[in-house]
């Protein structure tokens, strides 16, 4: 059983206080009401534990709000009247909104955020924080900064391009209503060519002030995707992506031929992607299914067909052609050596979610990786070649850029 304690509660005595201390406590209650009267006026909230002079020496740290990482220049001089009108027929170009329309001088980017706010709201994600300014964003200074590509320079400004503008290079040309596709410079002589989807071809002679018309040819029901000089500049081959045949143009002749498909089947249906090795003697060929086919550019025979999982998207030579690299879909890049017709290497572009274009500079000492999201990631020769031992390149070996999106 347990133990029931019993209390015993008396009376509470009554505490007699001496007229001291009454005295003390009434003086600490009539500072702490004139305190509060005082500082009403001033919308603050007083205790009889605060101090208002150590609140008034401690100065309020001030905040800072964040800029945005990045504003494209051609937004803010882009105006309403310039994009849309009230009497536009393009339903394209209605504004969807019921916001009355503004001044046709606006800006156009602040009329889209003032529309999506009003629609939408703000939404957490683009809320900008509040910053002391002592921490920095991750990769500020890599994005700001392409040192490690370019080095210092005494005669180009880092802060100002200077250009001129020279007379248009089609300017001789007939004009049509149609879209280019493709300009190729000849490598051996001053001659350019544009090439366009109606499959009309025209050579200039190029010097910046006439650009003399040279030379016009149209490859009958051939829309032209993608167009190459050879290497030695006496070949201009063309593709499209509606043909399973190239198109070629012999300058020294002046003789057109149609080269048949180098195979059958429905991985290589279109001659839209290729590219010419810099030693003239090899042409790639990218297909459908992720298949890459090499051809002899004499005879345009098959020599042999790669395959990489995904669609490739990019093709290029090395300098002195004895590897292939080819870039993926899916952002992976694959070096092939060409005469033993196996991978070398492989490695997946960093922070690709779709890849899109890829070039290789001269000499092989830097590879850029563009992507869907337009951002271009530069590698060092160091970081991608085949070692044998390295599967991805190294961290250090890539610059990060990021470009206007294109939408």
């Amino acid at each position: 059983m347990s133990k029931v304690q019993h209390h015993t509660f008396g009376k509470k005595r009554k505490v007699k206080h001496t007229e001291d201390e009454v005295q003390d406590e009434l003086t600490r209650l009539q500072e702490i009401v004139f305190r509060k009267a005082v500082q009403k006026d001033d919308q603050e909230v007083v205790d009889g534990s605060y101090d208002v002079d150590e609140k008034k020496d401690d100065p309020t740290p001030e905040k800072k709000i964040r800029a945005p990482a990045w504003e494209d220049e051609e937004d803010m001089l882009l105006t309403v009247d310039d994009v849309v009108s009230n009497g536009t027929e393009n339903p394209s170009l209605r504004r969807k909104s019921s916001l009355p329309l503004t001044s046709k001088t606006d800006r156009y980017d602040k009329m889209l955020a003032e529309n999506f706010r009003a629609i939408v709201g703000t939404p957490k994600w683009a809320k900008l924080k509040e910053s002391t300014g002592e921490e920095e964003e991750f990769g500020s200074k890599v994005l700001r900064n392409a040192s490690q590509l370019l080095g210092s320079s005494s005669t180009l400004s880092a802060t100002m391009l200077n250009y001129t503008r020279l007379n248009d290079m089609n300017e001789k040309g007939i004009v049509q209503k149609t879209i280019i596709t493709s300009i190729e410079f000849n490598p051996t002589a001053q001659v350019s060519a544009v090439a366009n989807r109606s499959g009309n071809v025209t050579f200039y002679q190029v010097d910046g002030d006439k650009n003399s018309l040279l030379h016009k040819i149209a490859f009958q029901r051939f829309p032209i995707d993608s167009a190459k000089f050879s290497p030695d500049g006496s070949e201009f081959l063309v593709g499209s992506s509606y043909r399973a045949s190239f198109q070629s143009l012999d300058l020294a002749s002046n003789k057109a031929s149609m080269i048949p498909a180098p195979l059958s089947g429905p991985e290589f249906n279109n001659t839209e992607l290729f590219c010419l090795s810099n030693n003239g003697e090899y042409i790639a060929l990218a297909g459908k299914d992720g298949s890459v086919a090499i051809l002899t550019s004499h005879t345009k025979e098959l020599i042999h067909t790669l395959k990489v999982p995904c669609k490739c998207v990019s093709l290029s030579f090395s300098s002195d052609s004895s590897m292939l690299f080819t870039y993926s879909v899916d952002g992976k890049v694959y070096i092939w050596e060409v005469n033993q017709r196996k991978c070398l290497h492989r490695f997946v572009d960093e922070g690709c979610l779709r890849g899109v274009s890829m070039s290789l500079a001269p000499g092989d000492q830097y590879l850029a990786l563009g992507s869907s999201s337009g951002i271009v990631n530069v590698y060092s020769q160091s970081s991608f070649m085949p070692t044998g031992k390295v599967f991805f390149p190294k961290r250090d070996g890539c610059v990060q850029l990021v470009l206007g999106r294109k939408n």
